[in-house]
């Protein structure tokens, strides 16, 4: 009857801690993560020997999703050459956690590995939980993910952060580049002088 009496007792207390303890979170397969954050689609297929991942490329050509993550088939339809960089394979494992991964060749000949380009995350994230994980960025999760971070999004936004995400700092006031915006209003400013300045000098002559 003691046991049982305990057991009442601390039962509530147990049920708490597990509530209050931290979520347990699931790992995500990589080379799935990379060809979807891509825009390509992940298949599975079942033989024999068991089940083979794939990832379908924009020519329709079904690569190992592995062999894809690992920068050694698909190079062209990759994250590196998506941003403008040269690639490689890469085995070190102070760039690669896994086997093998692709690395960008950035400008200075600094390397990236491909899934740190996309910023990408192989723990299962929500918006809100304080990580900036895959598929977040500073627009659809801005509780995570700031302007200016590393989210595979280029936002253009003079935040005194010099972006990450675009390419040679290109479109990022903040990195010396001038974005797409700025450089539409100089243009059409550049037109309105060019359009005033015409009409001024085609009054000036018809006065004559």
């Amino acid at each position: 009857m003691m046991q049982s009496h305990i057991l009442k007792r601390i039962c509530p207390f147990i049920l708490v801690l597990a509530f209050l303890g931290p979520p347990a979170t699931g790992m995500l397969n990589p080379a799935a993560v990379y060809c979807d954050a891509l825009g390509y689609q992940y298949v599975t297929e079942s033989t024999l020997e068991g089940d083979f991942g794939y990832c379908i490329l924009p020519d329709g050509t079904k690569a190992d999703a592995w062999k894809f993550f690992g920068g050694v088939q698909g190079e062209e339809y990759g994250a590196c050459a998506r941003s403008g960089y040269r690639q490689e394979p890469s085995s070190d494992p102070t760039l690669c956690p896994f086997a093998q991964c692709a690395v960008c060749i950035v400008p200075a000949g600094t390397l990236i590995p491909a899934d740190i380009l996309l910023n990408l995350r192989y723990e299962e994230t929500s918006c809100g939980d304080g990580t900036c994980g895959t598929g977040e960025d500073a627009i659809f999760c801005p509780l995570d993910c700031r302007s200016g971070d590393m989210d595979n999004l280029c936002d253009g936004i003079r935040d005194n952060r010099c972006d990450p995400d675009c390419p040679d700092g290109l479109n990022d006031p903040d990195c010396g580049g001038v974005p797409w915006e700025g450089a539409e209003l100089i243009y059409i400013a550049v037109l309105a002088v060019l359009a005033i300045a015409s009409a001024v000098i085609y009054l000036f002559l018809t006065r004559k």
